[in-house]
């Protein structure tokens, strides 16, 4: 006895905050064929900038779906210091099993600006796979990067590296003379 699901719908939400950060709207449109489920353009909208997302999710609770921004800069971003311009794209794909995905993620700003002050391409990737997400970073022309991991399952165990490669904090710390400053570290536990 295997009976097909069909249908259509839509789930909306205007102005919500949501991670710490403010959202005009959400649309997420969808119809179901055959106990697939059909996502064919959700919008999630900060204030000019939308994150877009597309695919399936088919009868078997297979992902195939794609994200990706337009219009997204980092000054819409509530959590991101108001000092910080300049544009971001965010990227996405997501394939498995919704109990086990394997996803990648990317956030990427060509130039990040200070001021009068471009501070450089900076780049955050994110790959989930076997219930573990490694993350890899690179800030403001590679001075400062970052690399590590976090395992999804209890007891979350998680292990980074940062590299603090000659990186100018003036900016930062609105000082008259420059400070250059050279770290690495290693961080592990569990959490």
């Amino acid at each position: 006895n295997n009976k097909s699901v069909t249908g259509k719908g839509a789930l909306e939400a205007s102005s919500f905050h949501l991670f710490n950060e403010n959202f005009s709207q959400l649309s997420i449109p969808f119809w179901i064929s055959k106990n697939v489920i059909h996502f064919p353009r959700a919008r999630l909208q900060k204030k000019e900038g939308i994150i877009n997302l597309s695919g399936v999710i088919t009868e078997k609770q297979k992902l195939n779906l794609s994200l990706k921004s337009e219009n997204l800069s980092l000054s819409e971003f509530d959590t991101v210091p108001a000092i910080f311009r300049g544009s971001v794209t965010i990227k996405g794909q997501f394939a498995g099993d919704i109990k086990n995905p394997i996803a990648t993620l990317t956030f990427e700003a060509p130039s990040t600006w200070i001021g009068q002050r471009n501070l450089g391409h900076s780049l955050v990737k994110m790959e989930l796979q076997n219930k573990i997400a490694k993350i890899s970073s690179h800030l403001f022309q590679k001075q400062l990067q970052f690399k590590g991991h976090l395992e999804i399952t209890s007891p979350y165990l998680y292990e980074g590296h940062l590299n603090i490669h000659k990186h100018d904090f003036s900016p930062y710390l609105h000082l008259l003379r420059k400070e250059f400053v050279e770290i690495k570290s290693t961080l592990t536990g569990e959490v």
